[in-house]
């Protein structure tokens, strides 16, 4: 489903409605809500007449002041609840899935106007953001242009902001888990239309290739040690050290992988097998079921606990400990996780938007690339630089760093690891522990126990407030940002 949301700016001018129309034709939106449409409900209805909609609710303007419209296609079953001169609240019902509410909501223009030029006073985004905390809304985010609104003025008079935004709970985005909101560009109006599109139609239907890593729930099965032990065992590869532990963690990966599927197998259809059983036994007893009865809840208990811990390692919430019920929280975050890790498409070095896959592996390859390619400097350019900067390893430190690892230093950096994760602290990390606070300068806030990489911005936070707050004295005050992309990565 397509949903537009527009502040038209009046619909009294035939410039406004051809680009209402064209909009419609365009992007064919489901559902379409109107802010300041400065029109009566006759004037609206002879608007309305002449597009695709069979349902329209208008909310008329005052004089020629604000004024809404919310209007809808018949196959939308949708129920206004309540409006007001500022919004107007309804119910989408669905056969296939639960109702959910809309909301289409327009902020006093009296208190927009003041902030559009102005610092928005703080007051009142305090109370924008405690009715989000209230309400569970999180912002949507967007694509496209980044501001929603501008001022119209030329050269430094021109002002433009993100007024104009969607926001859902997260039991809505679990609903519809693709949406996506896009901003869209139209002719006339000082804002420009958003799109919510519940369905993302842009998905690529190629099958993609997950790899098999070990989950935790496979821990808490009797039988998996005895696998791992088996598997170990069993191969017996010649060469060095090395190929022969990777070819036995090799084969017992694929023996873990194999005896999962068998062991565990559908979760979901076991649990709902167990229910079904203890519904029948129940039903049946007599107190003679009680052991049988127990037996059910038991393994019953055991699935949850294995789908807890999936889902727990799926999040990366591995602060948060298993069996306490935090299931839907773990769901959540894992599905949150996944829509933020998931690429819809990138800018290339022209700022033009790819969303084909093809096109996302070039522009990733050149950026990469080129990160990683030398701009061939003369090397006696960089060895003038490297030797005007003092030397702060010593050739003790540099011994402790290059001397052989140890069966005991590989053991600690081993058993450092998360039960859940992998590829923690290694040893030479151990080692650079102990000469980091003699390499690192003090101001350096990363790399360091106790220091934290975002002190810079709370330190950058209250700097520009100090500034910016400053009404008084002769002298000023100017920061300077310096954006250092992968600046260890590339050294040149």
């Amino acid at each position: 489903m397509k949903i537009i949301s527009w502040n038209c700016w009046g619909l009294g001018n035939l410039c406004a409605v051809t680009a209402l129309f064209h909009i419609v034709k365009v992007q064919a939106p489901k559902v379409l809500f109107l802010m300041e449409t400065k029109r009566s409900v006759t004037e609206m209805k002879q608007i309305t007449d002449d597009l695709p909609y069979q349902g329209v609710f208008v909310v008329p303007s005052v004089g020629r002041s604000g004024g809404l419209v919310m209007i809808w296609k018949e196959e939308v079953n949708l129920h206004i609840q309540t409006y007001t001169q500022n919004h107007i609240d309804a119910i989408i019902y669905n056969n296939s899935s639960p109702a959910w509410r809309i909301t289409g909501f327009y902020g006093q223009p009296d208190a927009n106007r003041e902030a559009r030029s102005n610092p928005k006073p703080a007051a009142l985004m305090e109370a924008f953001r405690s009715a989000l905390l209230h309400c569970n809304l999180i912002d949507l985010g967007y694509t496209g242009n980044k501001y929603t609104w501008n001022s119209g003025r030329h050269h430094g008079e021109f002002v433009q902001q993100r007024l104009d935004r969607a926001c859902a709970t997260l039991e809505w985005r679990e609903l519809f888990p693709h949406s996506r909101v896009t901003h869209l560009q139209a002719p006339y109006s000082d804002h420009i239309p958003i799109l919510l599109t519940t369905h993302n139609t842009n998905i690529s239907t190629r099958r993609k290739k997950f790899p098999h890593r070990f989950e935790e729930k496979w821990a808490s099965h009797l039988d998996c040690e005895p696998v791992i032990q088996a598997a170990w065992n069993q191969v017996h590869p010649r060469g060095s050290l090395m190929f022969r532990l990777f070819e036995k963690i090799k084969h017992c990966r694929m023996d873990l992988i194999g005896w999962s599927q068998s062991a565990f197998g559908d979760t979901e259809a076991k649990l709902e097998e167990k229910q079904k059983e203890l519904e029948d036994l129940t039903k049946q007893n007599t107190g003679d079921k009680m052991e049988s009865i127990n037996m059910v809840k038991s393994e019953i208990n055991r699935l949850l606990y294995q789908e807890e811990l999936t889902w727990r390692q799926q999040s990366r919430a591995i602060w948060l400990q298993a069996s306490d019920k935090n299931t839907k929280f773990f769901h959540q975050t894992a599905s949150q996780r996944r829509r933020r890790n998931q690429i819809i498409g990138v800018f290339n070095d022209e700022d033009s938007w790819c969303t084909d896959d093809n096109e996302i592996a070039n522009v990733v390859e050149n950026y990469f690339h080129n990160l990683f390619t030398t701009a061939h400097l003369d090397h006696t350019i960089m060895e003038n630089v490297l030797d005007s900067v003092d030397r702060r390893i010593t050739n003790d430190m540099n011994g402790i760093l290059l001397r052989p690892y140890t069966a005991g230093e590989i053991k600690k950096a081993l058993f450092q690891m998360h039960p859940s994760k992998s590829l923690g602290p290694d040893v030479l990390a151990n080692r650079l522990k102990i000469i980091l606070l003699n390499v690192i300068f003090d101001a350096q806030s990363a790399f360091v126990p106790d220091r934290l990489i975002t002190d810079n911005t709370t330190v950058a936070f209250e700097v520009l407030h100090r500034m910016r707050n400053r009404r008084r004295g002769k002298r000023g005050h100017m920061a300077v940002k310096l954006d250092i992309s992968k600046a260890y990565d590339r050294v040149e």
